[in-house]
C-alpha cells in the first residue's frame, strides 16, 4: 500500500512539474512578445517591423504597413494606439509624415513619442489595453513555484523510500 501511494505521489508531482514548465514556457513567450502599448517604433524602411505598436518609417515619417512573421504572404498589419480617437491617431500620424518630411532626426522621434505620450495619458482607463493578472513574467514565475513547491515533497518521499 505504501508502495502504491508512493507510485501516485510521484505521479502527481511529474505532473505538477510538467504543468509548471508549461506555465513557465508560456510566461516567458507571452512576456518576451509584449510591447509598451504607446510605445512608438521607429525603423529604417520595412526593416523590424513586427505586430504590435505602431512602426514609422525613419526616412518619410509615414506609418509602415507590416507583414507579420507567421503570414508568408498574407495580410497586413497596422499598428494602432488603443484608446485613441481616430482624431487623435490622424494628429500623431500627420506630425510624424510633416517632421518626416527629410527624414525623423532623434528630435523629431522624441518630439512625436511626448505627443503620443501627452495624449495616451488622457485616455480613460476602461479604453486602455489590459492584461489579465496571470500574465507573462507573473506566469513564469507562478510556474517555477509550481515547479519548486511539486519538487521538494517528492525529494523527500524519494529519500524516505
Amino acid at each position: 500500500m505504501r508502495a502504491l501511494l508512493s507510485v501516485l505521489a510521484l505521479l502527481g508531482t511529474l505532473g505538477v512539474v510538467v504543468f509548471g514548465g508549461i506555465f513557465t514556457l508560456v510566461g516567458y513567450l507571452e512576456q518576451r512578445r509584449a510591447h509598451p502599448p504607446y510605445k512608438i517604433e521607429f525603423v529604417h524602411g520595412r526593416g523590424g517591423c513586427d505586430e504590435g505598436p505602431v512602426h514609422l518609417n525613419v526616412e518619410d515619417g509615414k506609418q509602415l504597413s507590416c507583414i507579420p512573421s507567421r503570414f508568408a504572404g498574407g495580410w497586413g498589419y497596422e499598428g494602432e494606439l488603443p484608446g485613441f480617437t481616430a482624431e487623435q491617431t490622424d494628429e500623431v500620424m500627420a506630425l510624424s509624415e510633416s517632421l518626416g518630411a527629410d527624414g525623423l532626426s532623434d528630435a523629431d522621434q522624441r518630439q512625436i513619442q511626448q505627443r503620443v505620450d501627452q495624449i495616451a495619458a488622457t485616455v480613460p482607463p476602461a479604453q486602455r489595453p489590459h492584461r489579465p493578472t496571470i500574465w507573462g513574467a507573473r506566469r513564469a514565475w507562478l510556474g517555477i513555484g509550481m515547479i519548486a513547491v511539486a519538487i521538494t515533497p517528492a525529494w523527500m518521499l524519494l529519500r524516505r523510500v
